[in-house]
């Protein structure tokens, strides 16, 4: 018998572990402390092996089972995509406000920056002597 009985929970907790292989490989890393529950999470290598092995295991365990619990974990995202993505959009947006930063970066803020500094002398273009030149 064997893992058989629990390779949906094996899957689970595989896809879990993508998850946060996923979140770490675009935060860089998160600590969440609540009371005495203290979660970490800073490389990417360590949830991903959980998860590939995990899966690995799902699969050798009961195929069918793997199978079934995959396509259980997609039809409930599918069902409430709409959901997940609204709480993930809060939540970038909440660590945006909380952890932003008040630098220039990016094409489309440079420029804003750069357009309010002529407005702010009185002019509205910017002379670039080398296009007179060429012109």
């Amino acid at each position: 018998m064997g893992l058989a009985p629990l390779a949906g929970f094996i899957v689970v907790a595989g896809t879990t572990a993508l998850g946060v292989a996923i979140v770490v490989s675009i935060t860089g890393g998160f600590t969440i402390d609540a009371g005495p529950l203290h979660v970490s999470a800073h490389r990417v290598v360590p949830p991903l092996l959980a998860a590939v092995i995990a899966h690995a295991i799902g699969a050798a365990s009961s195929r069918q089972r793997a199978r079934a619990t995959t396509t259980a974990i997609d039809t409930r995202l599918t069902v409430h995509a709409l959901a997940i993505a609204i709480v993930l959009g809060a939540a970038s947006a909440g660590v945006g406000i909380r952890f932003g930063t008040y630098a220039v970066s990016g094409a489309d803020a440079g420029g804003y920056i750069s357009q309010a500094r002529l407005l702010a002398h009185g002019d509205v273009a910017f002379h670039e002597p080398l296009i007179e030149r060429v012109a």
